[in-house]
Parts: structure tokens; C-alpha cells; sequence
């Protein structure tokens, strides 16, 4: 029986750190990862930003689907599938196949597969949590960025950036970006990708934060406004946000180790 893994370091897997078009109906099919534009690229706001409504809850998925593996790492995610209860992210292997998965409070467990040649043998974790405007997505973080994905009908549905890519955040690797996380403007969490130029000067950093709008349930993904958070020190919250991969206080799942 699978038990949540509560994270080390949040994304201390996740790096120092915002996308392929996927569906599983049955056995989940590979897509590629890797091959993702690191983001944010585009520049302009999405025309069809959603407003931030309350969901109301529906029935939950049905039971069934993809079989979890026995050792796949296992996180306690918000409500992925919009009946009001908390779900499960997890991350797990089949032969040679690294899979991405969504396991319900109503007994629906489905599936996705990733490749990720970033870093060979790195680990992968992911995070799944439910925003203010009612979108459900998950973060998967692959060493030198981290993937977006949105929970659509039972389904893990990549996002898809201005330019037909998957959406994906950069951890550091490209300048572009350092962290992705889901901070909160009243009650209601939104998603927002982080950038952090060290200053040693003074030990701080200066933070860049860009809020990315969705649209089509999440299928889409888009830059929003720009802010510029100033200088920040190393041991504010607002820091911790910005090299990490979180969303809200969702747990972390840590794929198995990969020989």
C-alpha cells in the first residue's frame, strides 16, 4: 500500500530553480519533455486570462485505470478532480518507462509518460494543487526545468505555450528563471514563475516574479504581468519561492531511484 512521501527540501530535488500535448486513456503514451522551450519566452499577456471564480464541487473520477507501481514515490496533492477532496500526485516506473500520475480521493488512478535527458539518472519530483480560478495543474521538475501540466477530465493534459511548446519553467539553466511556485493574492492561489539575480553585496537578491495566466482549463499557458519584487534577502519566504518548484502545501513526489 502506497504511503505519502513528505519532501526533503521541498525542491531541494527541485534544483535551484516555467511545457507536448498528452493524453492517457488506458496505457499511457510517451512524450517528450526534454525538447521543451525553457520559459517564460512569450511576452504578451493572454487574451482570455481566466477570472478567479470558486469551483463548485462535482463528482470525482471513476474508479480504475493505470495500475501503481509498487515503489512509485507518492505525494499528497490538492483537488485535482474537482469534488472538493484532496488527490495524490505520484511518480513511478514501468520497464523502461518513467510515469507521471494522478491517484483520487474517489479511486481513479491515471497517467502519463515523460522523458527527460537533462541529467542522466536525475530525480524527478512533482507537485499537484488546485488554483484560485479553478485550474488544476502539476509541476513536474526534471533537473534544469520543470514541466507544466494541467488535470483536465481525468487527464494529465501538458500546457502549451505562445509557440506550440509545452510550458516550462527554467530552474537556472538558461537565465530565464530560477523557481516556479503558486502564491496567494487573498485566499486565491495563482501561478507565477520566479527570477533571482544574486547580489552578493549586500545578501540579497533581486526577484523578478511573472504571473502565468491559463486559459482552456489549463491546456493553455501564457506570461502575465511582470513584478519587480526588489531586492530580497537570502532567508525571506519570498526567496525560498523563488528557487524552489512548490505549489501552495502540497507535498513533493519523489520518483524511484532509476538504475
Amino acid at each position: 500500500m502506497l504511503s505519502p512521501r513528505r519532501p526533503g527540501a521541498v525542491t531541494a530535488v527541485a534544483l535551484a530553480g516555467l511545457l507536448a500535448l498528452s493524453a492517457c486513456a488506458g496505457e499511457p503514451t510517451v512524450k517528450q519533455v526534454s525538447d521543451a522551450t525553457a520559459a517564460p519566452v512569450d511576452v504578451s499577456p493572454s487574451a482570455g486570462a481566466p477570472t478567479q471564480t470558486e469551483a463548485q464541487p462535482k463528482a470525482g473520477c471513476k474508479v480504475g485505470g493505470v495500475d501503481i507501481p509498487a515503489d512509485a514515490g507518492v505525494g499528497l496533492a490538492g483537488d485535482l478532480d474537482g469534488d472538493g477532496r484532496d488527490d495524490q500526485v505520484w511518480l513511478g516506473l514501468k520497464g523502461d518507462k518513467r510515469l507521471l500520475g494522478v491517484r483520487t480521493a474517489s479511486g481513479a488512478s491515471f497517467a502519463t509518460s515523460f522523458t527527460a535527458d537533462q541529467v542522466e539518472n536525475a530525480q524527478a519530483s512533482a507537485v499537484g494543487n488546485r488554483l484560485g480560478d479553478g485550474t488544476a495543474i502539476i509541476l513536474l521538475a526534471t533537473a534544469y526545468s520543470a514541466a507544466l501540466y494541467a488535470v483536465i477530465d481525468c487527464k494529465i493534459v501538458p500546457s502549451i505555450n505562445l509557440q506550440g511548446n509545452q510550458y516550462t519553467f527554467d530552474l537556472g539553466m538558461n537565465g530565464r528563471g530560477t523557481g516556479v511556485a503558486c502564491p496567494a493574492k487573498g485566499k486565491k492561489r495563482y501561478l507565477a514563475g520566479f527570477n533571482a539575480k544574486q547580489d552578493d553585496a549586500d545578501s540579497s537578491d533581486r526577484v523578478i516574479r511573472t504571473r502565468i495566466d491559463l486559459s482552456e482549463d489549463g491546456a493553455r499557458a501564457d506570461n502575465g504581468k511582470e513584478t519587480d519584487l526588489g531586492n530580497v534577502g537570502y532567508d525571506s519566504p519570498v526567496t525560498m519561492l523563488a528557487y524552489g518548484v512548490t505549489c501552495g502545501d502540497a507535498e513533493a513526489a519523489l520518483e524511484p531511484e532509476r538504475s
